[in-house]
């Protein structure tokens, strides 16, 4: 139980360093699948993939696709780093029950409310250059947009919706005043600070989320029509104008995409069954394309980036698993079970900013990615282990 118990605080440690320091986080989760092996506790991990073995499915297919690779030693490596987030989530399921879930979703909070003030106080004092791919000088105003601890606004902006989300539903949900200070906080200051980030793709996708979110609860309606015009006034009366049509033509972050979009559909074209391996394509695409010589790693949309790694054999397992986690946590989202709620609505977020940039697979993002999914899996097996209780009891 000692060590259990240890597994428990390493994990809440990796979360904080995910949002701080995300390279100490990666070390260390590699120390904590070292300690597992060390002291015998791997079964329950294995146990937990063979019981989800799309996790598997996934791992293999990421792994084929980088033993074909041309540059097979670069994918190699991204692929243990890929393998890295399923064996955590895998650990996540095994080690946390409900009372750590709860602590999980208050650390959220305060995370939430720590990074956003970071991010506002820096937008506000730090003098800093801003690189120039983050925004079109031509076309906008800008001359700062906040990072936080992410190290660029898109990213952040991801990581703001979901603190954002999680003061909100733990707000709607709680019907007691416990914690609900430390929800508005973190609303009200993930709010300010995605804000900051003028990321137009941060903004939408929230929005969406809580469109979805209105589906499942009527009591979200009020945000589906809050934020939109939260968003279009900062627009508006900011004079920015990073929602204004003629501008999104005129922005070359756009023609960008498009032109990285158009040389990734090439490169999907001739590597249709198994991609070119996780990590390559920024060898890839200065290949296929005469306007793309920079250094590009990644391709601004999820749903192309995983049939370039990995072909229509993993794109094909990223949909199923998609499929998959709904089926597992659908009932307590409709329960409106908070921490699936949360889930949810991020899952939402993910899939939708995918459209436009592959922030989910991205190191920083990735560590809250993979707790979700290891939370939302716990939770149907804990599930399951009742129903089949019952029945015997029965």
């Amino acid at each position: 139980m000692k060590l259990d118990r240890i597994i428990v605080y390493i994990i809440f440690t990796i979360l904080i360093l995910g949002a701080l320091f995300p390279v100490g986080s990666y070390l260390l989760i590699g120390i904590l699948i070292a300690m597992i092996i060390v002291f015998g506790q791997e079964k329950a991990i294995w146990d937990h993939l063979i019981q989800n073995k799309v996790l598997l499915l996934m791992a293999i297919s990421t792994l084929l696709s980088s033993l074909f690779s041309e540059l097979w030693y670069v994918s190699i490596f991204f692929s243990i780093l890929y393998i890295i987030k399923i064996l955590f989530c895998s650990i996540v399921s095994c080690y946390l029950d409900e009372s750590h879930v709860e602590k999980i979703i208050l650390l959220l909070m305060y995370l939430g409310v720590l990074v956003s003030i970071i991010g506002i106080f820096q937008f506000f004092y730090f003098n800093g250059d801003m690189p120039n791919s983050w925004v079109d000088t031509n076309v906008y105003n800008i001359d700062f947009r906040a990072y936080s601890t992410f190290y660029n606004p898109n990213i952040l902006a991801v990581f703001l919706n979901l603190s954002l989300l999680t003061g909100l539903v733990q707000f709607e949900t709680n019907k007691t005043h416990k914690n609900k200070t430390l929800a508005t906080s973190c609303f009200i200051l993930s709010l300010i600070c995605l804000l900051l980030t003028y990321s137009r793709n941060g903004w939408f996708s929230l929005c969406i989320s809580f469109i979805v979110l209105s589906f499942i609860n009527t009591k979200y309606i009020k945000y589906a029509v809050l934020f939109p015009i939260i968003f279009f006034s900062f627009d508006f009366l900011g004079d920015i104008g990073r929602l204004l049509p003629k501008n999104m033509i005129a922005d070359s972050s756009i023609e960008y995409r498009i032109k990285i979009w158009i040389a990734a559909i090439k490169i999907i074209k001739d590597n249709l069954i198994l991609g070119i391996g996780p990590g390559t394509i920024w060898e890839e695409i200065p290949l296929y394309s005469n306007d793309l010589k920079a250094y590009i790693s990644h391709v601004h949309n999820i749903y192309l980036q995983k049939l370039a790694d990995t072909g229509i054999i993993g794109l094909f397992f990223f949909i199923f698993f998609i499929k998959y986690l709904w089926n597992e946590i659908k009932e307590d989202v409709f329960s409106n079970k908070e921490i699936s709620v949360i889930s949810f609505g991020f899952c939402i977020t993910l899939l939708v900013n995918g459209l436009f940039d592959a922030v989910c697979f991205q190191s920083q993002i990735s560590i809250f990615v993979w707790l979700f999914i290891g939370i939302g899996l716990k939770k149907a097996k804990s599930r399951d282990v009742v129903i089949h209780t019952n029945e015997k009891v029965y």
